[in-house]
């Protein structure tokens, strides 16, 4: 039974708003493989959240209101070697420990298509170092400053250790481990820039801290 007794409940929403009953629903929703055979021909969006884009299979850990696919992608993909035409994931693959991404990227060579593009995107270790080396503290996380004030020392234990982050990439790093599983032209690219411009869907308020790296399968 789901519990809303400290939930304002509205007969106007949606009952998959609530985050509650997504939850409840996540396990079940991970448990229907069979949706994957929507994927030949598209562009994947990964770990998407909310962030729903219509032109993509839009695949996420949590169950949403819209979404293609509930999956946890510590567990290979149901979806066919090949057919993916492009992947696209934004702030997703540093919430997962170093070797379940190893994997991750493996699964990411499988089932695209040859020629397809990759893009990542994640929170830039070197653009944390910078800001902390200068004295000045990312603008991103400022919203959870304490009543002193928000230091650069702050700033880099929040993304180390906030939001349920587990490893955090620089672009040697990230470029060793696409090579190792067979990806190809492995390229440090800028926000709103790339090979493929579907996969251009950045979002504006990440830029600061992002490092965006893309690769042909």
């Amino acid at each position: 039974m789901i519990e809303f007794s400290r939930t304002r409940l509205s007969l106007r929403r949606s009952p998959l708003s609530y985050d509650k009953v997504r939850k409840a629903l996540g396990p079940f929703a991970r448990r229907w493989p069979t949706r994957g055979r929507k994927a030949a021909g598209a562009y994947l969006n990964v770990g998407c959240g909310r962030n729903l884009h219509p032109d993509f299979f839009n695949i996420d850990f949590r169950f949403y209101e819209g979404i293609d696919m509930a999956h946890d992608l510590r567990k290979p993909l149901p979806i066919a070697s090949g057919v993916a035409r492009g992947v696209f994931t934004e702030h997703c693959l540093e919430h997962l420990d170093f070797d379940d991404v190893r994997r991750v990227l493996s699964e990411f060579h499988r089932v695209m298509r040859p020629g397809a593009v990759l893009r990542i995107s994640v929170p830039d270790i070197e653009a944390y170092v910078r800001s902390y080396a200068a004295g000045d503290p990312m603008p991103y996380g400022e919203e959870d400053a304490i009543d002193i004030g928000y230091t650069p020392a702050m700033s880099v234990n929040r993304i180390f250790y906030g939001s349920g982050h587990r490893f955090i990439y620089d672009f040697e790093t990230l470029a060793l481990m696409l090579g190792a599983q067979g990806f190809r032209d492995i390229a440090h690219v800028a926000f709103g820039k790339g090979r493929d411009p579907v996969l251009l869907i950045d979002q504006e308020t990440r830029r600061a801290e992002t490092l965006y790296v893309e690769a042909v399968r």
